[in-house]
Order: structure tokens, then sequence, then C-alpha cells
């Protein structure tokens, strides 16, 4: 079981893993802690819950701002 895994439950559950998504996006240092705890709390979502746990993150602005963080990251 992963780390994250009763919080992404926990947070699936009350429709609120957009939030840790707007918090990631606000974030300027994406060495930053915030953005590692968010990718996991989102890794353990889509593990424990499942995929339809982000529907509520198909809105385009979450999408092309993780875009734009996947690339800075690499």
């Amino acid at each position: 079981m992963m780390m994250y895994a009763k919080l992404a439950q926990e947070l699936c559950r009350r429709g609120v893993l957009h939030l840790v998504m707007e918090i990631m996006l606000t974030c300027d240092d994406f060495r930053s802690g915030l953005i590692r705890t968010g990718f996991e709390i989102f890794w353990s979502a889509i593990e424990e819950v499942g995929v339809e746990c982000l529907g509520a993150l198909g809105n385009q602005e979450y999408v092309i701002g993780l875009q734009k963080l996947l690339v800075r990251v690499v």
C-alpha cells in the first residue's frame, strides 16, 4: 500500500482532489516537496480508487497546467 493511499482515498471521496492540483500548479519551484507530495497523492488515487477519481480534473486548465509542469520537470 502506498504511503498516501488513505489520504488519496479521502480526498477523492470528498471531491477535493482538484485542490491538490491547484496547489501544485501555483508552486514556483518544481523541486518543491508540495509537487512531489501532489504527484504521490495522484498516483495513489489512481492505484487505490481508479482512474475515475480523476474525472474532476477534466478541466482543460488543469490538463494544460500539468503538461507545462511536466515539461519543466523534464
